[in-house]
């Protein structure tokens, strides 16, 4: 059993506050290995990251990770090696992988939309999902539940179903998973996804999310045709059931704080942490927090630095808030296809003290490489100014009124923020961000 450690003693990991990040990329071809060639390119690639001033990679590529239960043991010799490689050439590593989605196919068109969307993951998902097991206990009866018709939820925008955090056996399958990532690489953290309800709502309504909520509130989670719990963003115990799902993603992280050794830095990834479509996905980073060593912002693919600033500035701003307030470094993942817009981003991360973290545009067909991206200007490897101290101004944003409001007005409120924010920012000023209306589990 690996060494445990209590929720509240945290560690500090000074590497991560030095830390400059890119993505590590594995391949299909990877999987060729064991083979000179395959080793060659990865030793290549570290000394490029090294050279231009990189000294931590995030492990992408093996992400939908329960798909490769199948070859599991191949995939963890391959991270493994990899792992040996960074840490010869100064390199970090981050595991990172998503804990609940899972590929699930149901035609060849599921298939075109898999390689349309993620072509940036290793195409491997088994066909005889129903039969797979780990742990003593099959996936299958690990997944989301809708309220709305009592069957697995199936997520068309990623073609996954998804694992049930509350689930007791998916819960001990997990840290049985972990412990044998564990066992095989030497990783200096982990990043574990994905923890969220979807598609609304009415996830999760299996008979273990429906016994906390009774537990909770001593009452039964309503029927989907009682639209004043469900529609109803005033109904105090619709209010009560955002909350425990919140609470309930949350404790993921608690129970994987604990399980982990201390010397393994721990954090997951958010793209936002105000907007209004959180409220559904039970997803909110401040929530997290608290057993988490750093904190993730991913800034979403599509966002230009200078077209979207008001989004980029708005969110980056909440972010470095919460990252202050708990003591804990920023990370931001930025997406480029030319190296002369890293220096775009670098410039709006340092102005809210955060590590940056390079990847490719992962939607981008023939997306430029993070190697060829660096091998035209090492601009992690300069030494570069810090910006000055600027006076704060603070902004409250609660999380508890937003979920009191319908959708579009929820929606308004968000854009409101940001305006603020932007506003405050155009005057020089740094943004302070206070959230209520949430309990760090």
């Amino acid at each position: 059993m690996i060494k445990s450690i209590e929720s509240n003693k945290k560690m500090e990991f000074d590497w991560i506050r030095k830390a400059n990040f890119a993505s590590w990329w594995v391949t299909w071809e990877d999987l060729e290995w064991p083979d000179y060639a395959v080793e060659k390119k990865w030793e290549n690639r570290a000394k490029i990251f090294s050279k231009a001033g990189i000294n931590a990679v995030v492990i992408f590529g093996f992400h939908f990770r329960w798909d490769y239960l199948p070859v599991l043991d191949r995939v963890l010799e391959i991270l493994a090696r990899i792992t040996e490689i960074c840490h010869v050439n100064g390199l970090r590593v981050v595991e990172h992988h998503s804990a609940t989605f899972v590929h699930r196919v149901r035609n060849v068109k599921d298939r075109w939309e898999i390689r349309i969307r993620n072509r940036h993951h290793v195409p491997f998902y088994p066909d005889n999902s129903q039969e797979l097991s780990f742990n003593g206990s099959k996936l299958v009866d690990w997944r989301q539940i809708s309220s709305k018709d009592n069957k697995p939820v199936y997520h068309e925008g990623w073609n996954n179903e998804c694992f049930c955090p509350n689930n007791p056996n998916y819960q001990k399958a997990y840290l049985a998973f972990i412990e044998r990532h564990v066992e095989k690489i030497k990783y200096d953290a982990l990043m574990s996804d994905d923890l969220q309800f979807l598609p609304d709502i009415y996830t999760c309504g299996c008979a273990h999310c429906r016994e906390k909520f009774y537990n909770a509130t001593k009452m039964e989670l309503p029927d989907p045709s009682e639209k004043d719990f469900w529609e109803n963003p005033a109904n105090t115990y619709r209010q009560q059931w955002i909350d425990l799902r919140y609470q309930w993603t949350a404790e993921h992280y608690q129970r994987l704080r604990k399980f982990l050794p201390e010397n393994i830095a721990l954090w997951g990834c958010a793209s936002n942490c105000t907007g209004a479509n959180l409220t559904g996905m039970g997803v909110s980073p401040q929530h997290y927090v608290r057993n988490w060593d750093a904190i993730s912002h991913e800034i979403y693919h599509s966002l230009d630095p200078v077209k979207d600033k008001v989004e980029v500035r708005a969110g980056l701003s909440a972010f470095a808030s919460i990252a202050r307030q708990h003591n804990v470094p920023l990370i931001a993942i930025f997406y480029v296809q030319r190296p002369e817009d890293i220096n775009l981003w670098i410039k709006l991360l340092e102005q809210n003290d955060a590590r940056p973290w390079l990847c490719k545009q992962v939607r981008i067909e023939d997306a430029v490489p993070e190697e060829e991206l660096l091998l035209n200007g090492a601009f992690f490897a300069k030494k570069r100014v810090f910006p000055g101290k600027y006076a704060a101004v603070t902004i409250r944003f609660s999380q508890k009124y937003r979920d009191s409001l319908p959708e579009h007005l929820a929606e308004k409120y968000v854009q409101r923020y940001m305006q603020e924010c932007n506003s405050m920012i155009d005057k020089n000023y740094m943004v302070d961000v206070v959230f209520d209306g949430y309990r760090s589990t």
